[in-house]
């Protein structure tokens, strides 16, 4: 079933002192599972609230970023009901389902990153697209 909503409920962003040879790194991960009614069309429906945190960092002490947030995730009843008993006694999801929870998690968090980072003047947390001169690109 499908994500149908986020929410972003925290974002923390620091700029440290420059650094020699930047490594910049980022990470996703899940850190909890809860159920929630939510609205839909005016009805009443069960869903499941996927809460995580994005965090970029830039080298040892350049600066950083935090995103926390939640993923609306609905289903019928008996397979929200199934998901949340396998993730409160593991901790745990299928790796089909963690894997579209984790893209769309982090998928939000270069969309929030990506501005942010450029207020605080530190690079952008992915290489963007750029354009290259067609004779650079036969050098190759």
């Amino acid at each position: 079933m499908p994500i149908i909503g986020h929410q972003i409920t925290k974002i923390i962003g620091k700029r440290g002192e420059p650094e020699k040879g930047l490594k910049i790194t980022s990470n996703v991960e899940l850190k909890d599972v809860q159920k929630h009614a939510i609205f839909v069309a005016g009805d009443k429906k069960e869903a499941l609230d996927f809460e995580f945190q994005f965090t970029v960092k830039y080298g040892e002490k350049a600066g950083g970023i935090d995103i926390t947030g939640t993923l609306f995730y609905t289903g019928t009843e008996e397979e929200l009901e199934k998901l949340y008993k396998e993730w409160s006694k593991t901790k745990k999801l299928k790796a089909k389902l963690i894997m579209g929870i984790l893209n769309r998690a982090m998928e939000l968090g270069y969309i929030e990153s990506i501005p942010l980072a450029e207020r605080l003047r530190l690079p952008p947390p992915v290489q963007l697209p750029r354009f290259i001169a067609e004779e650079d690109h036969k050098k190759k």
